[in-house]
Formats: C-alpha cells, sequence, structure tokens
C-alpha cells in the first residue's frame, strides 16, 4: 500500500476490506455474510412483529460495531505485532509509521464516527434501557479486543472465543429479556462463533492434540465446517422441535456445503 491509502485508517470498513481481507471480493462477501446471516436472523426471530425500524437500529448497530472492531484490528496489526516474535506483518513500515504517528487522531475520528452512530440509535429507540445497554455492549469490545491483544501464544487462543462470541452477542443486546432470549444466544453462538473457535485450536503453530485428531491440516477444515452445520442441522430441530429457530443455522450450512463442494472440485 502507497502513502495514499492512509484513508483505510480513518474511512469505516476500508481496513477489514483493504487490510484484512486483501481487497479481494470472494473473502469480504464470505465475511460479511457469516457476520449479517446469524446475528440479523436470530435478532429478526426475536422480535415478534418487526417494523422497517428493526432493520434500521440493526443497520445502525451493524455500522457502529464492525468500525469499531476495525480499530482492534489497527492496534493488533501494529503495536501487538512489536511484541510477537513471528508476526504476521499486514502493513507496510509506511503505512505503518504513519498509524504510529497519527494514532490519536486516528483513534479520536473512529470514536467519534461510532458514537455518532450510537446516539442516533439511542435517539430512533428513544433512549430504551435495551438501547443503553447495547450501547454499553458495543463499547466492551473494544477493552475485550485490547485484552486479546495483549494475550499471545496459546493463551490468545484461549481467550478468542470471549472476543468473537461478544462481537455476535452485541446485535441480540437489543431484544434482551424478549421471550426465549437465551435460547437465540445459544444458538447465534452455535451458528459461528463456536465453530471459528474450534477452528483456532487447529492454528498450526498452535494446534492442540485433540483438535489435531479433527482438523489435522488446514486442507481439511472445509470438511469439518461441512460436518460440524451437519451435525446441527440434524440435531437442533429434534432437540428443540422448532425448526424455524434453525433457518440462520441451515443458511450457514448450505453455504458451508457449497464452499467444501467447489473446493473438492478443485482438487
Amino acid at each position: 500500500m502507497s502513502t495514499s491509502d492512509n484513508h483505510i485508517f480513518y474511512c469505516p470498513f476500508s481496513y477489514l476490506h483493504r487490510v484484512r481481507l486483501n481487497s479481494e471480493i470472494g473473502r469480504i462477501l464470505s465475511w460479511w455474510m457469516l457476520l449479517v446471516v446469524p446475528t440479523l436472523g436470530y435478532y429478526l426471530l426475536a422480535i415478534p412483529q418487526w417494523q422497517v425500524m428493526d432493520w434500521v437500529s440493526y443497520m445502525l448497530l451493524l455500522a457502529a460495531v464492525v468500525p469499531y472492531y476495525e480499530l482492534g484490528y489497527m492496534l493488533n496489526d501494529t503495536f501487538t505485532t512489536q511484541r510477537e516474535e513471528y508476526p504476521s506483518l499486514r502493513l507496510s513500515e509506511v503505512q505503518a509509521t504513519y498509524f504510529y504517528g497519527n494514532v490519536g487522531r486516528i483513534v479520536g475520528l473512529r470514536l467519534g464516527w461510532v458514537m455518532g452512530i450510537l446516539v442516533v440509535y439511542c435517539i430512533l429507540n428513544s433512549w430504551s434501557d435495551n438501547s443503553l445497554l447495547t450501547i454499553g455492549g458495543v463499547l466492551l469490545l473494544l477493552p475485550i479486543f485490547c485484552i486479546y491483544n495483549r494475550i499471545r501464544g496459546l493463551k490468545a487462543v484461549i481467550f478468542y472465543p470471549i472476543l468473537v462470541s461478544w462481537r455476535y452477542l452485541i446485535f441480540l443486546l437489543p431484544v434482551y429479556g424478549c421471550e426465549h432470549w437465551w435460547t437465540y444466544v445459544g444458538l447465534l453462538l452455535l451458528s459461528y462463533p463456536l465453530e471459528i473457535s474450534l477452528e483456532r485450536y487447529s492454528m498450526p503453530k498452535k494446534r492442540y492434540d485433540w483438535m489435531a485428531r479433527l482438523i489435522p491440516n488446514e486442507e481439511s477444515k472445509q470438511g469439518f465446517r461441512a460436518i460440524y452445520y451437519a451435525v446441527l442441522v440434524v440435531l437442533l430441530p429434534l432437540l428443540l422441535q422448532q425448526p424455524l429457530l434453525c433457518l440462520p443455522i441451515l443458511c450457514m450450512g448450505i453455504y458451508r456445503w457449497i464452499r467444501c463442494f467447489i473446493n473438492n472440485l478443485r482438487r
């Protein structure tokens, strides 16, 4: 990246797309689908009769959470990598230097964006108790990310489920207290956070012996994902006796099965 690309530090979603996902359309679509399908799905299922304003509230929340989460990515790719023996360098030296020299401005503008979105969100929801709870949940996300950035090695793998789970659970805070709320929480965690957390235990440099039996190498991840969702799609309707609640997980499964099929064709 050249110095002309420094806008990625300021423009919401740019850092995620350009640095973390390398501007690859397939990876970008996949990242958003894996976030939106389960969070939007269980958010709407928790609302008996949703209206347009519920969609607007979700979009505002999404517009606050992702740019805020990007700050965690930035801190991970700069300050955290300085403490690693074998860091994953995603930024050029010029880009990293720019970030260090303008970190106050970058963080300030990012926080300004997030707070502005959250204020609008609260106004639209009449400053209800759940909207204030949601703001607290969003603001807690970066401190959790910072704790994750401070932890390295195998401990980071253990802490990762907390980080990714909180990023998803934020989207159920607006409907906190609704009927079967804890059921939606459990299903949301099963829909993606648990699966990706298990994958983290299989990372090459941090592979746990017990996980190596399920994911012995990187190529086997697609098969693991396909089996994971197949098990959920079969068992959950039997346990819950409410097939509709499994719809977001079914959508995730279809996506994983298609990816696994395509991956096998390419071999």
